[in-house]
């Protein structure tokens, strides 16, 4: 099994150079919209704001690859192919929103997710493709970020790279779950509202547990037993 899973892997884990450029200029973007607060308070200081800028680039740019590695390697795991594609329209969208907000929201969604079959192990009848899947992936490598931030939870306020990592690795596992075309959100609220409403619920509350520095174990706890609750809800008063 672990054989096939690194062959899978050694044969398709890549990036384009298209994915790689995409990443770059998000990067880039969205590093100064998550410094935009950071120009100075009441005097603006180039200094400090350069670099906030290449601390929020750098780590957006190691979060965000660690989240697309993820679904990109579960989803090799289960046949298929994962590629990331940058909005132009979001991200506009996104500018814009920074702006008009003094920084105080960002729309932290680079792009989509695309899947498509591995096709050298989809050999005979092709199936369906599984798009709840592809919102679980994206539910797991989410949940791995907030993981993360909940690490680091406990040194915010420190210095500014781990207030920067935990901010960012949550606002990137929240904003995935909006319903947008061909993110997390979307793959799973067009199977199921009820899914989709207790995966959203369980990454909202473990956002904020870790955010308040709850700690990991009793995170993943609160969150599986008020998630469990979340669906029984739903499934009483939906169905």
């Amino acid at each position: 099994m672990f054989r096939n899973i690194s062959g899978k892997l050694q044969e398709y884990f890549k990036f384009s150079k298209e994915e790689l450029f995409s990443i770059l200029l998000a990067t880039i973007l969205f590093g100064f919209m998550l410094s935009f607060r950071d120009w100075g308070k009441n005097i603006f200081s180039v200094k400090s704001g350069i670099s906030a800028w290449v601390i929020s680039s750098g780590i957006f740019f190691l979060l965000y690859m660690v989240y697309l590695s993820i679904i990109k390697i579960i989803a090799i795991w289960k046949g298929y192919k994962a590629e990331f594609k940058l909005s132009k329209t979001i991200l506009g969208i996104a500018l814009f929103l920074t702006f008009m907000s003094e920084g105080l929201f960002i729309l932290l969604i680079p792009g989509s997710i695309y899947f498509n079959y591995v096709k050298k192990h989809r050999l005979g009848k092709l199936k369906m493709m599984k798009y709840s899947s592809f919102g679980y992936i994206g539910t797991i490598s989410s949940l791995f970020l907030i993981l993360i931030g909940a690490l680091f939870a406990p040194l915010y306020g420190v210095s500014l790279i781990f207030e920067k990592i935990v901010v960012i690795s949550l606002l990137i596992a929240i904003f995935s779950m909006l319903p947008i075309p061909s993110t997390t959100g979307f793959y799973l609220i067009i199977i199921s509202y009820i899914n989709y409403f207790t995966t959203l619920g369980a990454v909202l509350i473990a956002a904020l547990f870790a955010y308040l520095e709850v700690g990991v174990f009793f995170t993943l706890i609160i969150t599986l037993f008020i998630s469990a609750f979340i669906w029984i809800l739903l499934f009483k008063y939906l169905e």
